[in-house]
C-alpha cells in the first residue's frame, strides 16, 4: 500500500504508511481522534486491498471442469442451472449407445433420460439437442444411402420420453428421379418453454444427379413451435414463417423471437448465404432482416442484438453486431479464420471459439480477450461454446475422454 499524505491537527505531515509522525506526540482529544480515524481508513484500505488481490475481479478467471467421461459427449447445451447432452461410447456396444443425460450445476446430480439407442446407421444421427426449461429435445434417424426415417421427441424426468413427429425421405430404386423425395428434418432452438425445428419437403433437382451428392431441391418449408403449458405440449407451425437450412447452425431463438437464414423454395437445403430474417414466434410477424456479405457461418441471438459469424470469399472471417428491432450494422470486428463455427452471445458479452481458444468479446469497448487455450499432446476437437450469464461453457474431447468445462466471468 502505497503513503499517504494527510493533515494532523493542521498542519501537513511526511507521507506515511500508517499515521503521521506529527501526530504520534499530539495529545489533545482533536489529535487523539484524528489519529483515531486515520487508523481505521488505513486499515480499512489495506483490508480492502487484499481482498480485491484474492477475488474474481482482481485475478484471471480460470477454466474448470464440471463433469468428465470416458464415453463420446456431443450436443452440449445447458441454461441458468442445468446442463444436457448425448453420450455415446463405441457404436458396436449397445448398452453405450446413445443416452441423454442432464446435470445440475445446483445439486451437482447427473441424470440418465433415457435409455441407449443403438439404431443409428452410416447415414442416421442422434442429437440436433435443445435443453428448454425442464424438458429436453433431440432427433433421431436411421437408414442407408436410398432412404431414411427421423423422429423428433421430449423428455422431462427419466425413462419418460415422448415422440413428437417422425417423417421419412425415400430416395426410391436406386435413387431414381422421383416427383417427390419426402420430408426432412432441419436444425432445431429453443430454450424457456419454447421449442423450435424447421423441416422442408423435398424433390428431385432438374439435374438428378444423386450419384454426386445431390440432396434434391425444396418446394416448401416451415418452421413449428411446440410449446410446453401446464395442459401438456402445443404443436403448431410459426404463421408465415420458412425453414431454415441444414447446416448454418440457424435458427437462434431469444426473448420470443427467432432469427434464422430463410430456405427458400427451388433451393438446395444446404446453403449458407443470404438474408437474416428476424420473426416473433408468436405470431410470425417479420421484426427485421438484414443480407450481411459472406458465408453465414452462425447465429447468436438476445433479446436486442443478434450477431453473426461470416466468412469472405477472400478467407476472411468477421463477427457482426446488428440490432434486433432494425437490422442495422451497430458494429462488427474482424477475427481469425474459424474451422469450427461457435458462436453465443449474452449482454455486452460474444463468446467464440477460434481453433484452440476460446474468446470474449466486449461489446461497448471492441476488446477481444483469451479466456482459455486447450493445450494437449494429442488430437483434440472443442465444441458448444456457450454463455449465460457470466458463466461460459464448452466441452472437449481429448485422449479418449470427453470433458465439460465451465468458466465464471467477473
Amino acid at each position: 500500500m502505497g503513503a499517504l499524505l494527510l493533515v494532523c491537527c493542521g498542519k501537513p505531515a511526511a507521507p506515511v504508511r500508517l499515521l503521521p509522525e506529527a501526530c504520534a506526540a499530539a495529545m489533545s482529544d482533536t489529535c487523539f481522534m484524528q489519529r483515531k480515524w486515520l487508523l481505521r481508513l488505513t486499515l480499512a484500505g489495506a483490508l480492502l486491498a487484499a481482498l480485491a488481490a484474492g477475488s474474481p475481479a482482481g485475478a484471471a478467471a480460470t477454466a474448470r471442469p464440471v463433469l468428465t467421461t470416458a464415453q463420446f459427449l456431443d450436443d452440449l447445451r445447458f441454461d441458468d442451472s442445468r446442463l444436457a447432452w448425448v453420450q455415446s461410447g463405441p457404436s458396436s456396444v449397445c448398452s453405450e449407445g446413445n443416452t441423454v443425460y442432464r446435470y445440475s450445476f445446483v445439486t451437482g446430480a447427473r441424470t440418465r433420460l433415457t435409455n441407449p439407442w443403438c439404431n443409428i446407421t452410416s447415414t442416421g444421427y442422434f442429437g440436433r439437442l435443445v435443453l428448454a426449461g425442464k424438458r429436453v429435445y433431440w432427433a433421431q434417424s436411421q437408414g442407408g444411402n436410398l432412404e431414411r426415417t427421423w423422429s423428433l421427441w421430449t423428455t422431462a424426468d427419466p425413462g419418460r420420453k415422448t415422440r413428437l413427429i417422425q417423417g421419412a425421405v425415400d430416395c426410391g430404386a436406386e435413387c431414381s428421379c422421383l416427383p417427390n423425395l419426402g420430408t426432412d428434418l432441419g436444425p432445431t432452438a429453443g430454450a424457456g418453454t419454447t421449442f423450435l425445428f424447421s423441416s422442408h419437403d423435398l424433390t428431385a433437382s432438374p439435374t438428378c444427379a444423386p450419384a454426386s451428392g445431390d440432396q434434391g431441391i425444396v418446394t416448401a418449408s416451415r418452421l413449428t413451435r411446440v410449446t410446453a403449458g401446464p395442459s401438456g405440449l402445443e404443436m403448431a407451425d410459426v404463421p408465415g414463417v420458412p425453414g431454415a437450412p441444414v447446416y448454418t447452425h440457424t435458427p437462434a431463438y431469444a426473448a420470443g423471437r427467432v432469427a434464422l437464414v430463410p430456405l427458400e423454395n427451388g433451393e438446395s437445403p444446404f446453403h449458407d448465404a443470404g438474408r437474416v430474417e428476424i420473426h416473433d414466434v408468436a405470431t410470425g410477424a417479420l421484426v427485421s432482416q438484414f443480407s450481411p456479405t459472406g458465408s453465414i457461418k452462425a447465429i447468436a441471438l438476445s433479446q436486442s442484438a443478434v450477431v453473426v459469424l461470416l466468412r469472405a470469399t477472400n478467407g476472411e472471417s468477421r463477427i457482426e453486431h446488428r440490432s434486433v428491432s432494425t437490422g442495422a450494422l451497430e458494429a462488427s470486428w474482424p477475427v481469425r479464420a474459424a474451422i469450427f463455427p461457435a458462436l453465443d452471445i449474452h449482454g455486452p458479452r460474444i463468446v467464440y471459439r477460434i481453433a484452440a481458444e476460446i474468446r470474449v468479446l466486449r461489446v461497448d469497448t471492441g476488446r477481444s480477450r483469451l479466456l482459455h487455450r486447450v493445450t494437449s499432446p494429442t488430437f483434440f476437437t472443442i465444441g458448444d461454446v456457450q454463455i449465460e450469464g457470466n458463466r461460459v461453457v464448452w466441452r472437449v474431447r481429448t485422449q479418449g475422454r470427453s470433458t465439460v468445462y465451465q468458466l465464471i466471468l467477473p
